[in-house]
């Protein structure tokens, strides 16, 4: 049994989510894809939360779990390894007298599909306190011809009481509990609200909607953060297209009002958080509409604001100007 962080039979003190993998499609023909490599220095219990969509039945998804007891800046380099895969062993008979021949091979995890809905699984793993960093690469197993979607967010926790080793369960809805570091959020919650300037005309899909964002106080003080606990959208033109808020951690270039989204590579690397429309939904209110997004997405600051801007994945027609206004919900620390 899987037990969530923070409550009454886990005992966590704190806990602290950690996006891996944007829920996207997988590699084509089988191929890993690049995995991200999370820092779990004092910690001692990973939960990754997965979600999976096959691209057709029989669709599956393997998990290669890998440790390292190093800081990337402290590995060793030359013939020492900086990741080592979870190892499975199976033990063989023993009889006196004759060694026993034991096996060892490197584990991969494999999920396949209930059905054609969105599926969720999580896995529990105990950390020993030598291990410093944690990262999962994921692929296409069952039809590899047809990938399937899938997202990875890991929740690191500080527990009391023994380890209980890995967990595999499915259910069929996760909700992460995030806390900054592993205290408590004293917060009661704010809302910050902006409006872009956008195009009273037409857009093309992945075109950015409107100039860069800027959320100004989102944490207390310089180099603080918190947790966005959602977001909403509203949308006086009643388009409902799919769109994005990409939140950034300090200042970035923006793209041009309906220019094509192409941040660079150095303004990714300050990327705390991309909020999908799709996953939550667009409600009608006449002609107006609004999205709301539940999120629960860890944030750090340079500074005290939170940077974004939205992008379409659709073809919106907007009628004014001032059709577009972003309302986030945070938790600060």
């Amino acid at each position: 049994m899987v037990f969530q962080p923070g409550s009454d039979q886990y005992p966590g003190i704190g806990s602290t989510a950690q996006l891996l993998r944007a829920y996207a499609a997988l590699e084509a023909a089988g191929a890993y894809d690049t995995a991200v490599a999370v820092n779990t220095v004092g910690m001692s219990r990973v939960t990754l939360w997965g979600e999976y969509t096959r691209g057709a039945a029989n669709g599956a998804v393997d998990l290669l779990i890998e440790i390292s007891p190093w800081q990337a800046v402290n590995a060793p380099g030359g013939a020492v390894s900086e990741w080592y895969p979870m190892g499975m062993l199976e033990l063989d008979g023993v009889a006196a007298g004759v060694d026993a021949t034991n096996l060892i091979q490197r584990g991969i995890i494999t999920y396949t599909s209930i059905d054609a809905t969105r599926d969720s699984f999580t896995i529990d793993l105990s950390l020993p306190s030598y291990i410093e960093r944690i990262r999962v690469s994921v692929r296409e197993s069952g039809v590899v011809g047809t990938p399937g979607s899938f997202g990875l967010y890991a929740t690191l926790s500080i527990v009391e009481g023994p380890d209980d080793g890995l967990m595999l369960t499915s259910q069929s809805e996760v909700t992460a509990v995030v806390s900054p570091n592993p205290l408590p959020i004293s917060s009661e919650g704010i809302t910050i609200s902006q409006t872009p300037t956008v195009t009273a005309g037409a857009y093309a899909a992945n075109d950015a909607v409107g100039g860069l964002l800027t959320f100004a106080n989102a944490a207390r003080e310089s180099g603080g953060g918190g947790v966005v606990k959602d977001v909403i959208i509203l949308d006086d033109a009643g388009q409902d297209a799919a769109m994005e808020l990409w939140l950034f951690n300090a200042t970035f270039v923006a793209m041009a009002d309906n220019a094509l989204w192409a941040p660079s590579e150095a303004d990714l690397r300050k990327l705390v958080a991309i909020i999908s429309t799709t996953d939550g939904a667009w409600f009608a209110a006449g002609t107006p509409s609004a999205a709301r997004v539940e999120v629960s997405q860890r944030y750090d600051l340079a500074g005290t604001s939170l940077f974004g801007q939205l992008v379409t994945r659709g073809t919106p027609t907007f009628a004014a100007t001032d059709d577009i206004s972003v309302v986030l919900g945070l938790l600060q620390d």
